[in-house]
């Protein structure tokens, strides 16, 4: 089965004299970052402004069942954008950048939402600043942004061959996904369990951070806003760290790095769709009295989940490509030379 990318010709393609200096791509990046860190501080406003919310709320601890699915959907965006914007040389870090994004959510979204839950514009305030701020982001995306680059009129021909250099031709053939074998594949699995237990540390601070700080700790709202956001400070810089070390790692292909992906960050949205499920059954399980104790042990069983969840990965994962991404005569080579 063969697909056709909606592509131009080089003769066919008509672009804009502005072509932004030959960095249209870095405007989408950060454009597309600042469109998924506010659409993830949305989702996680309630977070916070839960503790500022006296007017209304009596027991801040009886109501924290609601739906986290927007920031599931995040994790595909983050795998998707950088294959068709980034050049091969510098795919890791568009999707280091982009992964940010959770992190950059908090580090804004809990500092502001400190400072404005103890302003004299309340905390209803919050919800119209980061909704007006996102509907904006949103439109101009909508207005700017392209599934592919090449039909962006501000994607200079020089641009254009630098993203595609290295990169599959206009026409591919689809393979079949091997699911049977991603399944039983040990290092998707432990690197799927892994992603588990991180982001089951990452959920837990973003949804009762501010209210362990708040109603445990004792600090007030805009001592708990910026306390927040420091653990994702240091996070979002050794991920974009990490993004960059990676794009200097030339041993594998990107067609060998990407081949099937979506099938992993799948599994792993999915998992971050259930932990915030999840998390609000074990504290209202481990913590019903809002205790320090109570959280202490919350806490505890977090830490050991995270560490239990990422034991497995320094151990069984393989940095080497799969038999099933690669073509016939690649297997029987690889077979030869073991």
């Amino acid at each position: 089965m063969t697909a056709v990318l909606p592509t131009k010709s080089i003769e066919e393609r008509k672009t804009s004299k502005f072509v932004l200096w030959g960095r249209t791509r870095i405007y989408v990046l950060f454009l597309t970052l600042t469109c998924i860190t506010f659409m993830l501080m949305n989702t996680m406003t309630f977070t916070f402004t839960i503790i500022c919310m006296d007017d209304i709320v009596e027991d801040h601890h009886m109501i924290w069942n609601y739906t986290g699915m927007g920031s599931s959907v995040m994790f595909t965006t983050v795998g998707v954008m950088p294959g068709v914007w980034a050049p091969s040389s510098e795919v890791n870090t568009f999707m280091a950048i982009l992964s940010c994004s959770f992190q950059l959510s908090s580090i804004i979204c809990m500092p502001v939402s400190g400072l404005l839950c103890e302003s004299s514009f309340g905390w209803r305030s919050i919800y119209y600043l980061f909704g007006s701020i996102t509907l904006v982001m949103f439109i101009l995306f909508w207005f700017t942004y392209t599934d592919d680059p090449g039909a962006h009129r501000n994607v200079s021909q020089k641009e254009l061959s630098k993203i595609k250099d290295g990169k599959p031709p206009t026409i591919i053939k689809r393979e079949p996904v091997p699911y049977r074998k991603m399944i039983a594949d040990p290092t998707v699995l432990i690197s799927c369990i892994s992603y588990f237990g991180g982001n089951m540390g990452f959920f837990v601070l973003c949804l009762y951070g501010p209210t362990y700080l708040r109603e445990v700790l004792k600090f007030d709202v805009k001592e708990t806003g910026f306390l927040t956001a420091l653990p994702f400070i240091l996070a979002a810089g050794t991920k974009f760290s990490a993004g960059q070390v990676s794009d200097r790692l030339t041993f594998l292909s990107e067609k060998r790095c990407l081949q099937h992906v979506h099938f992993p960050l799948a599994a792993i949205a999915v998992g971050a769709y259930f932990i915030q499920f999840l998390a609000p059954i074990i504290v209202s399980f481990i913590c019903p009295d809002n205790t320090a104790e109570q959280w202490t042990v919350f806490f505890l069983f977090i830490s050991a989940v995270c560490v239990v969840c990422n034991l497995g990965f320094p151990i069984f994962t393989r940095s080497e490509a799969a038999d099933y991404t690669k073509k016939s005569g690649e297997v029987e080579k690889s077979d030869e030379k073991s």
